[in-house]
């Protein structure tokens, strides 16, 4: 009798991880539908990507670099 329910437990366990798996397969495999991107959006994003990469650009050489002083 405990063989049968050790089995049992078995079979019901590997049903329950299969069916988990398979409905984790069909979630990922949904592409979510792109959004339309207005130009104010493309324009902010823009401008972030390129003060990021002035931001990357500053190092210690520039500055320490003199600056010019008018009076």
């Amino acid at each position: 009798m405990q063989f049968f329910l050790g089995l049992l437990t078995a079979v019901v366990f590997f049903v329950l991880l299969s069916g988990a798996v398979y409905i984790g397969y069909r979630i990922g495999k949904k592409k979510p539908k792109p959004q339309p991107i207005d130009e104010d959006e493309q324009r902010k994003a823009k401008q972030l990507q390129q003060d990021f990469i002035k931001l990357m650009n500053y190092n210690e050489e520039i500055a320490l670099q003199r600056k010019k002083v008018n009076e």
